[in-house]
């Protein structure tokens, strides 16, 4: 059963509230709708969720009577219901907002373009997280010895290449985790057993373990309509096995999106990518970096393959974008496409030292779908088709670090290329990836921020 949701908006974004109400409707949840300017005494006494749709119009109405507005919060948030607010307009911006919506300002649409992803977001957003009941779930989880063994060879691939051979095989790592008559077990056994093991070999098997679930969690539901999952209670047990392992030293680098990147499981090669498993963490001691750029002409681009990230701690602006390529030879813009080079296509190495993107000549359109705030504690997908931004906003941001468990998924959906958007007015430009990054540091202070 989904949350009873009451929509507040005016007069003339009624069709916009009819269009979210409907979508929502057909998902599962108990709409009410409310105009701003009726009689709030028509409000429910208890609702869940109050969702605010924003327009021009309704800014204005809120300004004649914000007291009204502001003691309807005040009352749904004593009763315990979650408050959040869309904003519908392309002049919107987080500035213009009165100080009574800042807080609640989490996702923010195109006046003009609906789309069933930003639907979809909103359903997402709109409900509290699902917390799993993580012991019962590694307890119900079957895993095969080939499936183990798998598992552990994709973590074993996230290590500096000539260090790999400190460590014994995957097939003799999962072969010691069975009994000799076993065929298949539990993840919670897996891990109850690798308390007995060496170091190393018990970190290995231990993220594999959890590598394997966050894969079957990425792959539960349907595309294109998720559950926000929680997946902060992962951390205490995943933690120990990046907090270094015999000595041998996490691979990391910086990603061109600005943030460090350290894979934790790789299930395939670059080129012909299965799975792939990486912690991303953005910090505020990054803006002072030169390596890493205030501004970012390239931020919008797709992926080869379909994603999602739960983020773990602080925040992250996603915003979704409809590419439209000009044909005509008359028309003009500011953006064009970018190809992507990599340093050598057909490596196996969790992370490559170098790329570049370099302007392709084909200009296109760049329209604003959505941009959502997306919480600690919350999840959201990228179609391999999506073409998104995401950044943690260094200078406004409350929080000092940012952090998530990102997937990629070919078995959801891939494609040959990926696409980089930047200005016209630049041919190319490269990125330098450091692979040799000590990200110990950041992991310790991830660990000690969701630790309080």
């Amino acid at each position: 059963m989904r949350p009873t949701v009451f929509i507040c908006h005016s007069k003339d974004s009624s069709d916009h509230a009819l269009v979210i109400a409907s979508f929502l409707a057909a998902r599962g949840f108990e709409l009410k709708r409310f105009c701003i300017g009726d009689n709030y005494a028509t409000v429910p006494k208890r609702f869940e969720i109050l969702l605010f749709l924003s327009t021009d119009e309704a800014l204005d109405q809120v300004g004649k009577s914000e007291s009204s507005i502001r003691r309807l919060v005040e009352a749904a948030t004593r009763l315990g219901t979650r408050v959040f607010n869309v904003a519908v307009s392309p002049k919107l911006s987080a500035n213009r907002l009165p100080p009574l919506y800042l807080p609640l300002a989490k996702l923010f649409m195109s006046e003009t373009n609906i789309s069933e992803r930003t639907l979809s977001l909103l359903a997402q957003l709109i409900q509290p997280a699902i917390k799993p009941d993580f012991d019962a779930e590694l307890e119900a989880m079957r895993v095969s010895k080939a499936e183990l063994t798998s598992l552990v060879e994709g973590v074993i691939r996230t290590f500096p290449e000539d260090r790999r051979l400190a460590f014994e095989s995957a097939s003799v790592i999962a072969a010691k985790a069975f009994s000799k008559s076993a065929a298949i077990t539990s993840g919670g056994e897996l891990l109850r057993h690798s308390t007995n093991r060496e170091s190393a070999e018990r970190s290995i098997l231990v993220r594999a373990v959890l590598c394997g679930y966050i894969i079957d969690l990425a792959r539960r539901e349907p595309l294109g309509f998720t559950n926000s999952i929680d997946l902060r209670s992962i951390w205490p047990i995943l933690y120990p096995t990046l907090s270094g392992v015999s000595g041998i030293p996490l691979t990391a680098s910086y990603g061109s999106q600005r943030f460090i990147t350290i894979p934790i499981f790789l299930n395939g090669t670059n080129k012909n990518l299965k799975e792939l498993i990486r912690l991303h963490i953005w910090d505020t001691s990054f803006i002072d970096d030169s390596r890493f750029r205030t501004d970012n002409p390239f931020a919008i681009h797709s992926h080869r393959f379909y994603a999602k990230s739960w983020i773990l701690k602080g925040e992250l602006v996603n915003s979704f974008f409809s590419i439209r390529e000009l044909e005509g030879e008359n028309e003009e813009s500011e953006f064009s496409f970018f190809d992507v080079v990599w340093d050598d296509e057909h490596n196996e190495k969790a992370d490559r030292l170098r790329s570049a993107v370099i302007n392709s000549g084909r200009l296109v359109r760049v329209t604003r779908e959505s941009t959502a705030v997306i919480q600690e504690g919350q999840s959201y997908e990228i179609d391999h088709t999506a073409f998104h931004s995401s950044f943690f906003d260094y200078e406004r941001s409350s929080q000092a670090l940012t952090a998530s468990i990102f997937i990629f998924d070919a078995t959801r959906g891939h494609d040959d290329r990926t696409d980089v958007v930047g200005p016209t007015s630049i041919e190319r430009f490269s990125v330098e990836r450091d692979i040799a990054l000590d990200p110990q540091g950041y992991i310790e202070k991830l660990n000690f921020q969701l630790g309080r």
